[in-house]
């Protein structure tokens, strides 16, 4: 009897020892869970706030490009004699127009073509928590946006290239050395509160009826029509991913 006893009790504690065991192991397994759970969501919300910007500045840069598209497209049109008789305080807008269509000013910082708000991704990756993320749509849109903004970084090199060449082009009429003097290597202002600088009617008179360079205007107007359709693209891209991070939050 006593040896039963004895059996009994060991199994007993034997079976209490496994179970605090398998609880022990249970609770980390649920800690961890927890823990990964929340670092999704923490990064989750990260990528929602950059991909609302990323929305954003590819609409503002788009709407930019196309306002700015207009005013080429109508200065190609012109005859030289036309373009001159544009006044003075309009003929720096009209010559921006030629290099920079997809350049915009939002919030005091210049955005070019746009420049993506990729940080959180980037980070993510370099600290290797992909994992964090279970849902695998996501991933995968992700992996997309990825190849996109290597293409959008490759074409506004690409664009960038053309508009140096229209600034040195226009670098060679004494009329404009003193204007783009006054401006950054990118023919940008100086600073947000700087007054557009006066350029003779004439330059433009010359400009239009220098054939090389309208070729090159033309070259950058057609690049321009297609970053434009190339930024629509990002912009439903990125709201594919926002849609996704929006569905994974705990709201």
């Amino acid at each position: 009897m006593n040896r039963q006893k004895t059996i009994r009790a060991s199994l007993l504690e034997g079976a209490v020892i496994v179970a605090s065991i398998l609880l022990a192991f249970a609770i980390d397994a649920w800690w961890d869970r927890y823990k990964s759970h929340i670092l999704e969501q923490e990064l989750l919300v990260t990528l929602e706030r950059g991909f609302e910007e990323n929305i954003r500045l590819a609409r503002a840069v788009a709407n930019e490009a196309r306002r700015q598209q207009a005013i080429t497209g109508r200065f190609i049109a012109m005859s030289p004699e036309a373009a001159a008789k544009i006044s003075s305080d309009s003929t720096y807008p009209v010559l921006r127009a030629l290099w920079r269509p997809n350049y915009v000013t939002i919030n005091d910082s210049h955005v070019y073509g746009p420049d993506l708000n990729n940080a959180a991704l980037v980070t993510t990756l370099q600290a290797g928590q992909l994992s964090l993320l279970t849902d695998r749509r996501l991933l995968a849109a992700l992996a997309v946006w990825q190849g996109v903004s290597r293409e959008l970084a490759e074409r506004s090199r690409t664009m960038i290239g053309v508009e140096q060449q229209v600034l040195e082009s226009l670098a060679r009429y004494p009329e404009m050395q003193a204007a783009l003097a006054g401006l950054t290597a990118d023919g940008e202002l100086r600073s947000f509160d700087a007054k557009p600088p006066r350029v003779p009617g004439s330059v433009l008179r010359r400009v239009r009826a220098n054939n090389e360079l309208m070729a090159l205007v033309a070259q950058k107007s057609f690049m321009s029509r297609a970053q434009q359709d190339f930024l629509e693209n990002i912009e439903n891209r990125a709201n594919a991913v926002l849609v996704l991070v929006r569905e994974n939050l705990d709201r």
